[in-house]
């Protein structure tokens, strides 16, 4: 419940440096989309450190917490969502789905500003940037 909160308040307020980072007026693909976020972990220190399950070119994938690692015998990592990814009106866009099915959706556009930093673009529910580094292996 706490990370979910975590997430929510993360998406509701956004943080300065993600409003910083200015809109996606060049967003991904939706190929490009699926190669940047499949088999990759996205982090925001320290609320996220997810992994996105999809291989190659897959539109949809699992949303893994890392937590303390799949082994931990305390606080393993959990399946704690799903994304899928599309195309819509020429642009890339990835939407995840956390806890049951229709509780908490959130659908972004996603460019990058350099490296392996990509800015968030929230379309649904609302206008909020997030600054994401995606990256291959856990945070």
């Amino acid at each position: 419940m706490r990370r979910i909160f975590a997430i929510s308040m993360a998406l509701a307020l956004g943080t300065g440096q993600a409003w910083a980072a200015g809109p996606c007026n060049s967003p991904l693909s939706d190929t490009e989309l699926a190669t940047t976020l499949n088999g990759h972990w996205a982090c925001q220190v320290p609320e996220w450190n997810e992994q996105h399950t999809g291989v190659g070119a897959a539109t949809s994938g699992n949303i893994v917490d890392y937590k303390k690692g799949p082994h931990d015998p305390v606080d393993p990592s959990t399946t704690v969502g799903t994304y899928s990814i599309a195309k819509v009106n020429g642009k890339g866009v990835v939407t995840y789905a956390y806890g049951p099915p229709g509780s908490s959706t959130f659908s972004y556009n996603v460019q990058n500003i350099s490296g392996n930093s990509y800015s968030f673009c929230q379309i649904t529910p609302g206008n909020v940037v997030l600054t994401i580094t995606v990256q291959n292996t856990h945070c």
